[in-house]
């Protein structure tokens, strides 16, 4: 709904009558059963089936090869991007500083404009703290590193564009903020949670089910209660650990997709 909305890139009557046409239409959590109906049943005169064919399977989570990834060394790509050199950015992994890091495309929906202005708050607070947002695509990479430098703590914020393997660059770092205006379901909690990094989301339809099943952190869906998620983390309200049995959820994501 919100892509339909914002990007104008997506047909609601494409998207309702292709829902409709398929024998099932899967949803990767149930918080995103809403939307999908309202989508499927906008040009239908009648919805006798109820939209029966929409069922839930939730993603599987390859935790394994999470942890053996996290393990390989850290290595930039040919195409990876930075706003400061290499030598620069490994110093401040090193260092002893508290690291916050951020993962997603360089999309508005992505909060990376409020993450930053929540962190220059908490920077002032505790100047012995760094940020990293690492995306893929997405064309505001180059607003993202602007909006960075005018802040009041450029030195702090790092800004990286493309990696092969993410995972030793968030292994590296002490927390995960997910301040997306909204997700799909938002698996970059489970894979920090997997790597044992405390993490915390926006109160948003998709993440939200999620971490209140496995006891997570959410915030409000604001600038504030992103700078609210930053200072829990700090002040150790954030768990350490979700509460999920990553093998038994996969056993259940199996089950659901052999069912259909």
């Amino acid at each position: 709904e919100e892509e339909i909305r914002s990007k104008h890139t997506l047909i609601r009557r494409l998207l309702s009558r292709e829902y409709r046409k398929y024998d099932n239409v899967a949803i990767v959590t149930e918080d995103l059963r809403q939307s999908t109906q309202a989508i499927a049943s906008a040009y239908q005169e009648e919805d006798t089936k109820e939209n029966a064919n929409l069922v839930l399977v939730k993603n599987t989570i390859n935790y394994k090869s999470i942890l053996d990834r996290a393990e390989q060394e850290l290595v930039f790509d040919e195409r990876t991007q930075m706003n400061v050199e290499e030598e620069e950015l490994r110093a401040a992994l090193a260092s002893d500083k508290k690291k916050f890091i951020s993962v997603g495309r360089f999309s508005k929906e992505k909060g990376h404009a409020r993450l930053i202005s929540a962190f220059e708050t908490l920077h002032k607070e505790q100047p012995e703290t760094l940020l990293f947002i690492l995306g893929g695509y997405g064309v505001l990479y180059n607003e993202t590193i602007r909006l960075a430098e005018k802040s009041s703590c450029p030195d702090s914020i790092f800004i990286i564009r493309y990696m092969s393997n993410p995972y030793p660059l968030m292994k590296a770092c002490d927390y995960l903020a997910l301040p997306s205006l909204y997700e799909g379901f938002g698996l970059v909690l489970a894979e920090a949670d997997i790597l044992g990094l405390p993490c915390f989301s926006t109160d948003i339809t998709g993440p939200k089910l999620f971490m209140e099943q496995v006891g997570g952190y959410l915030v409000e869906d604001s600038r504030e209660g992103v700078l609210d998620g930053l200072r829990a983390c700090l002040d150790g309200r954030v768990p350490e650990k979700l509460n999920v049995d990553y093998e038994e959820y996969n056993k259940g994501a199996i089950a659901q997709f052999e069912s259909l």
